[in-house]
């Protein structure tokens, strides 16, 4: 096909001291010490009188409650959490013993010592549990000779991402630590790996510092009906892993999130339940019938489908009149506007309200020659592209113009420009007719490198651009099939889910998406008519 005019370019294609403190208390200050301070939510009285710390094991309040949490650091927290180059050495065969050895044994804190290249499962008092500054739960534990000790569970905002061979452990032992109602003292059966700590000058601590840590399993009341667990995954249509879904149970024991790879674990006692997952912007999946055994796992797998995009509210909509040319989605999915072949700009609603009016939009009364719309990140305004590449700013109103463009491609009296498209950094493309994408910037932008993606040279058939990430996006032909793309030496998104498409007819005119990675970014497909149906993207690596 050939634009407007019915003129072919020359050329069209571009590519271009302490981790833990005491109160300041008097004895601390005789000895002239100046220890760092931390949180403990723990209430437990001191002994009256002297101040001094109490050594019972019983887990004294002994913190500043203001002082900062975050996850630990330091020479020695990558061996707390199994994360050291000698994680892989740990001896995972649980050895079963007593607070009793653990506390008698020689401190070494010549990390890691053959004590600390053991799992271990003891059974003891849990006397107290409560959160430290480096998110850590504490678990004061002891048996009934008088020895006591500390045992760990890392908090899972400091697992993740860490590389610990035992992050679906500590998550489990965190699931376990949530389904438990009781209160203490009870008794419990702790697994988890040998460390020595440094002196902390806690309560709780053993005289020789011996910890486990990090917890992997926890077992309230051992002896009575052992709880099983229900594990799986979940995944989206496409087979990939759904981060941070929640999977409950109902009767109801207690809530599982996933991890990145979309695994999760959650301990249940014998029974049969329906689980259930959901996420942000799926469709919640329920598997009834789900039978626990004592002791043992269950597995339940899920496949989420995206939730799409409801009805577009109050779009425009011209029955049979091919006048749309492009389309644009606000990034919290609230509504967009749909552009038409004059240059006129209309406010429509999604899954909020309609935007504001623009203003200061170029309008060519009588001549379609719009040809795409694309909105700066934040919503304030955007640009409008011509059919010969002349790139135009407008503002939303209360918002201010954007800058002008430069260094765009311009095709003077020949129709073929046909979308354009905004990162999040101020760059973006220009689409023409055959597939060809050529960059621009604003003078506070740096410059961008080639995008790569369909091209159907001298067949014009190319009709809207969006970019989902920094690195790529998707291009709709006028059939309405969906083509990813992305910037030179980048990976391609994935493809996309659901849309319409009309073989042999040529009415899509634009495609627009919202919000960012990671899962899925929702958004529509425009035909000539102004009609919105609803689409799954995901966001370019």
């Amino acid at each position: 096909m050939l634009g407007r005019f019915g003129q072919k370019p020359a050329s069209l294609r571009e590519r271009s001291g302490s981790r833990r403190g005491a109160r300041w208390i008097a004895l601390l200050l005789v000895l002239g010490l100046a220890p760092a301070a931390v949180v403990v939510w723990a209430e437990v009285s001191h002994r009256a009188g002297s101040g001094a710390v109490r050594g019972d094991g019983n887990g004294v309040e002994e913190e500043n409650p203001n002082a900062a949490t975050a996850c630990g650091s330091g020479s020695t927290w990558d061996v707390k959490i199994g994360a050291d180059s000698q994680a892989s050495q740990i001896n995972t065969a649980p050895a079963s013993t007593t607070v009793s050895w653990l506390t008698s044994q020689p401190t070494n804190t010549n990390h890691r010592s053959a004590f600390e290249l053991q799992v271990y499962t003891v059974t003891a008092t849990l006397t107290n549990v409560y959160q430290e500054h480096d998110l850590d739960q504490h678990m004061s534990i002891q048996d009934g000779s008088g020895k006591f000790m500390l045992a760990e569970l890392p908090d899972m905002s400091c697992i993740n991402g860490s590389g610990s061979i035992f992050a679906s452990q500590i998550s489990r032992a965190h699931s376990q630590l949530a389904a438990w109602s009781g209160s203490t003292p009870t008794t419990v059966q702790i697994t988890g790996v040998g460390f020595f700590d440094a002196p902390t000058g806690q309560s709780d601590q053993a005289p020789n510092q011996v910890e486990i840590h990090p917890v992997l399993d926890i077992n309230f009341n051992p002896g009575g009906p052992s709880q099983g667990d229900i594990s799986g995954t979940v995944v989206d249509q496409q087979q990939q892993p759904i981060s941070g879904a929640q999977v409950s149970t109902s009767p109801s024991t207690t809530t599982a999130s996933t991890d990145s790879q979309g695994r999760y674990t959650l301990p249940a006692g014998p029974g049969t339940y329906t689980v259930n997952a959901t996420a942000p912007k799926f469709d919640k999946q329920s598997t009834a019938g789900v039978a626990v055994n004592s002791g043992a796992s269950t597995n339940a797998n899920f496949t989420l489908a995206v939730t799409l995009l409801p009805s577009a509210q109050r779009a425009p909509y011209w029955h049979g009149f091919d006048i749309a040319r492009g389309a644009v989605l606000l990034g919290d999915e609230s509504g967009g506007y749909v552009l038409d072949g004059w240059g006129g700009i209309h406010a429509f609603a999604s899954v909020g309200t309609a935007p504001p009016p623009v203003v200061g939009n170029a309008y060519w009364e009588g001549w379609d020659i719009a040809r795409g719309i694309a909105l700066l990140p934040n919503g304030s305004g955007g640009y409008v592209v011509d059919g010969f590449g002349g790139v135009h700013p407008f503002a939303v109103k209360g918002g201010t113009m954007p800058p002008p463009v430069i260094t765009t491609a311009y095709w003077q009296g020949w129709d073929i420009a046909r979308g354009i498209t905004l990162l999040s950094n101020g760059n973006g493309y220009v689409l023409d007719a055959y597939g060809g994408m050529h960059s621009f910037r604003t003078k506070s932008a740096s410059a961008l490198p080639a995008a790569d993606g369909p091209y159907w040279p001298g067949y014009d058939i190319a009709r809207g651009v969006d970019a989902t990430g920094l690195h790529g996006g998707y291009l709709v032909d006028g059939f309405g099939a969906v083509h990813e793309w992305a910037t030179a030496g980048a990976t391609l998104p994935r493809a996309s889910i659901g849309g319409p498409y009309w073989p042999g007819w040529n009415i899509a005119r634009g495609i627009a998406g919202a919000g960012t990675g990671p899962g899925p970014v929702r958004g529509y497909v425009l035909d000539g008519f102004g009609g919105l149906s609803a689409i799954t993207l995901w966001p370019a690596p």
